[in-house]
């Protein structure tokens, strides 16, 4: 018999509440819908089908978004939807049979879209009322429902090109699509070497680079650490499994139990010998990281030096 503990029951019973809200959602929008459609406001009703089936996926919903869709003039969108319904059902299933009907009436009004990258553009990223097409989708008459469509060719270093175009039903249209214009590239300023921001980017920059080392330092130390642990705990499990070897052999003869705990004996040990290597490792490199970290009080100091000896530099050279 299974138990279950209380978390997972409360789960089950939060997962069949949240099924059970859904299925009441997807029902009451499908309602809802149905209402509209006979008052004849299909854009509400197109709505209501379409969040329904996303609540609760169902043939019923689909077949009424799509002949929703047909009334609207999408006659794409309900193409797609009566194909979806005749997939979904056998083939002796009247409502398959009118969106096989419905399906072909439909085919010659689909307008269809061609979309190609002009010559020289390899890799584009292209958008069709804002969903992303696949480089498969290039080449290929695709169909969409009659009216305002926007594309946009995304690519690198380009601006973006944005193409608004108009299609009517059983209109075939393509269009090569051109890169935006060059980004401009902005100059960046150089660094500034006079003056005290210089010292403080010098500052700035030791701060950093010792901050940086003693942070590795910790991170592979402690990792050191673990792996030490790690060492110590196989082999503490090293001298268990020893025990039940020496209790379960005798005259070289084990029983399965003995035999196991040999195994795993050898097991542990090689993952203690090298848990200990890696970890003795770590701690050392860790140890040097952190004590070899530069002083932040030094940088001050080093940066003067440096000063000075540029300056010296500079007046014998007017000697020369």
């Amino acid at each position: 018999m299974i138990r279950l503990t209380g978390a997972v029951a409360l789960a089950l019973l939060m997962t069949a509440q949240q099924a059970l809200a859904g299925d009441a959602a997807a029902d009451a929008l499908f309602r809802a819908g149905r209402e509209a459609a006979t008052k004849g406001d299909y854009a509400t009703a197109c709505a209501r089908f379409e969040e329904s089936n996303r609540l609760e996926p169902a043939v019923g919903t689909a077949f009424n978004l799509a002949y929703c869709h047909e009334q609207l003039g999408q006659v794409a969108s309900a193409w797609r939807r009566y194909a979806e319904v005749k997939d979904r059902l056998p083939l002796g299933d009247e409502r398959a049979k009118i969106s096989d009907q419905r399906m072909r009436a439909l085919e010659p009004k689909l307008p269809r879209l061609t979309l190609g990258l002009a010559p020289g553009v390899k890799t584009a990223t292209v958008l069709y009322d804002g969903v992303v097409l696949g480089t498969a989708s290039l080449g290929i008459a695709l169909p969409i429902d009659p009216g305002s469509h926007e594309v946009v060719v995304r690519v690198l270093g380009r601006s973006d090109r944005k193409v608004t175009f108009e299609i009517k039903e059983g209109e075939k249209k393509e269009l090569v699509l051109q890169p935006g214009e060059p980004e401009a590239i902005e100059p960046v300023e150089p660094a500034r070497t006079s003056g005290a921001k210089t010292g403080s980017a010098v500052r700035m920059t030791g701060d950093q680079g010792s901050n940086s080392q003693r942070t590795w330092g910790y991170v592979i130390g402690g990792a050191g650490v673990a792996g030490i642990v790690t060492s110590l705990v196989t082999g503490a499990l090293v001298l268990s499994s020893k025990s039940t070897v020496e209790a379960e052999c005798k005259d070289k003869l084990c029983s399965p139990e003995g035999v196991r705990a040999g195994e795993n004996g050898r097991r542990m040990s090689m993952v203690s010998t090298i848990a200990f290597s890696i970890g003795a490792a770590g701690v050392g490199i860790g140890t040097y990281l952190i004590l070899s970290a530069p002083d932040k009080k030094e940088g001050p100091r080093l940066q003067a030096e440096a000063q000075r000896g540029r300056f010296m530099l500079s007046v014998a050279s007017r000697f020369q």
